[in-house]
């Protein structure tokens, strides 16, 4: 077949005659309607529900099913109106009307219920949207099978699967797209409308019932207009596939290209630290879309020649190192940082990359079962996701379990920080898991690695923010550093005063002490002894030197004792003529006064206060007296 002969018909829909459209309404269309005024009554009822009776909002399962019920059924319904089979019909009726809303609210069951500090609706939806989410990605990945999927016919009857997954999608976003021009159409006259004082029709759209009955009402009418045309949906989703396809050979250039390259750097010690998993799973989440894209249901519909057709399965043996790539990438950092729920997304979509890229690989290794393995692959990789998609929904492999008990454990186990260590986060955002694992720190399981996390975390039980200076040591040591005039000592109370309530002047201090280089350099930080006021008085100046990654800029600071014999910062130094060196930071460019260049990574200021050259200058402006207010120029 080439591009220019006409598309075969794809689906028993497609042999209607396109030059009419049918003037009855027929099954479906009247299913349709039925699901979007039934949705549209649903929500409102709910939302009456929630806003007028007293809800037991710390039983937020009470809240899912109804909620899952009410938007998930009538939808699927809808999606699926033109369906014959009663054995399907009932499979879909006990899926979406049973076990997937009753999913969502058995995975809220062990959460408990919520503290009378968080019982407010905020709280309630945050939690409600996060397994909505995993419902609807389970819900849709369940539509085409339940709508072609066939144990009985080769491949599973994958052609028929294949077209219902794109139909269902393409029917679904236009739909969105037509219902949200329909709505915003109404806005417009509405908008109109009030221009000559008929406000009514506007002051509908600031009411949220109003929302939640037009939408679901206005969405089953357009897909109605697009279902009863099946060529547009069919037209659409060729089209764009085609199109896509011809992306294919850039993408295959570029991953090719990239594992060869990769390769070639492992050679000179690349770390996989280096690299980005997002980047790497987005690629190739990319390619493998474009793969179905470019081969679709087995037909003989890729734009390509047999020689070009040939080459890209050959790239196909560069997606696996990707895919492992990225998988190997999240387990890096899991190992360094701990699970948290992001790195738990991560893991599954590299491992699903993984699934279709091993597939892909036995599929172009046997070139004449190409579409064949293609199809297993799919297949396969939709069940695995299903899989753990329910697991992710259920107590075994919640997110916020997993990443509650893992920043826990390396808490008490001393590889994390308890600087870095989030209680409000735990809190709030890993519900009844992270209360459970606070309530295990509050009951002393670090007390032998710092007595202070019991005490923060039954701060932060109690609805405390904790904050970073809460977090820290109460006084760090002091870091090595450079001292002028040579010999001098810094007093012993000086320290514990700045690292006290001045922490943050002196966190670039200890951060560039504990470099893994900072035995073999001079100190970064310096104390400079100096009579600033002319009055004998001595203050001391700490000079933080500016560094480019991270971007921090030099820091000085000068510190006097008050009256009460205390060191407190009383002003702040800045250069006359700014930072010298680039980008506004000062860096190793400069030379010392001997002509000599500084160590690298050491400033020049340091080296200069290093070799002595500190003195003070008296100013040479003047203050401005008007009657008995003297103004100084800073």
């Amino acid at each position: 077949m080439t591009p220019s002969q006409p598309l075969p018909p794809l689906d028993p829909l497609d042999a209607a005659p396109p030059s009419r459209l049918p003037t009855a309404w027929g099954r479906s269309d009247k299913i349709v309607l039925i699901c979007g005024i039934a949705a549209a009554i649903l929500a409102v009822i709910y939302h009456s529900i929630l806003t007028t009776a007293k809800i037991p909002w710390a039983q937020r399962w009470i809240l899912a099913f109804p909620l899952h019920w009410s938007w998930l059924l009538p939808l699927a319904i809808a999606m699926l109106a033109d369906m014959r089979s009663r054995t399907r019909w009932t499979l879909a009726l006990v899926i979406y009307g049973v076990a997937l809303p009753g999913l969502s609210a058995l995975s809220l069951i062990p959460l408990g219920n919520l503290p009378p500090i968080e019982q407010r609706a905020s709280m309630v939806g945050y939690e409600l949207m996060g397994t909505t989410v995993l419902t609807a990605m389970l819900g849709f990945i369940l539509l085409p099978l339940i709508s072609a999927f066939d144990s009985r016919q080769p491949l599973g009857n994958y052609p028929q699967v294949f077209r219902a997954a794109w139909r269902i999608a393409v029917q679904g976003v236009l739909a969105g797209a037509l219902s949200m021009c329909v709505l915003t159409l109404i806005y417009l006259g509405a908008k109109m409308f009030a221009m000559i004082g008929m406000t009514f029709l506007e002051s509908l759209f600031g009411e949220t019932v109003f929302w939640l009955a037009a939408m679901p009402v206005a969405f089953a009418v357009t897909l109605i207009g697009i279902q009863r045309r099946p060529q547009l949906a069919t037209v659409l989703q060729r089209s764009w596939l085609t199109l896509s396809a011809w992306m294919l050979p850039l993408a295959s250039v570029l991953g090719v290209t990239f594992a060869v390259a990769l390769l070639a750097q492992l050679a000179f010690g690349l770390r996989a630290g280096t690299l980005s998993a997002g980047v790497l799973i987005g690629f190739s989440g990319v390619w493998i879309k474009l793969v179905n894209a470019t081969w679709q249901d087995g037909g003989d519909t890729a734009p390509f020649g047999p020689r070009l057709q040939r080459v890209l399965r050959w790239s196909l043996y560069c997606l696996l190192p990707l895919a492992g790539l990225a998988l190997y990438n999240v387990g890096v950092r899991v190992d360094q940082y701990g699970w948290t729920v992001s790195r738990i997304w991560a893991a599954f979509a590299a491992l699903l990359a993984v699934i279709y890229s091993l597939g892909y690989l036995c599929a172009a290794l046997r070139a004449t079962r190409f579409h064949a393995i293609l199809a297993r692959t799919n297949y396969v990789a939709a069940f695995a996701a299903l899989a753990v998609l329910t697991a992710l929904n259920t107590s075994l492999l919640d997110p916020r379990r997993i990443s509650a008990e893992s920043q826990t454990q390396r808490l008490i186990d001393g590889r994390l920080a308890l600087e870095d260590f989030e209680f409000g986060l735990l809190r709030s955002q890993t519900d009844q898991y992270g209360r459970d694992a606070l309530q295990r720190l509050a009951a002393g399981a670090a007390n032998e690695r710092d007595p202070r996390i019991a005490e923060l975390a039954k701060r932060s039980l109690a609805g405390e923010y904790i904050s970073d200076s809460d977090r820290r040591p109460k006084v760090r040591a002091m870091p090595a550093m450079t001292v002028f005039p040579a010999g001098r000592t810094v007093p012993d109370d000086w320290w514990p005063a700045v690292e006290g309530d001045y922490f943050s002047d002196v966190d670039g201090c200890i951060d560039m002490a504990n470099r893994p280089d900072a035995a073999t350099k001079p100190p970064h930080c310096s104390v400079i002894f100096a009579d600033l006021s002319g009055t004998g008085r001595e203050d001391l100046i700490l000079y933080v030197p500016g560094v480019s990654r991270p971007r921090i800029a030099e820091i000085f600071r000068v510190f006097t004792k008050n009256k009460s014999g205390t060191w407190e910062r009383s002003g702040t130094l800045a250069r006359a003529e700014g930072i010298e060196g680039f980008d506004g930071f000062d860096v190793a460019v400069a030379k010392t006064d001997d002509g000599s260049p500084p160590d690298e990574g050491v400033s020049a200021l340091s080296a200069r206060i290093a070799a002595g050259a500190v003195r003070t200058a008296p100013r040479t402006d003047r203050d401005l007296l008007i009657g008995n207010t003297r103004l100084k120029l800073q």
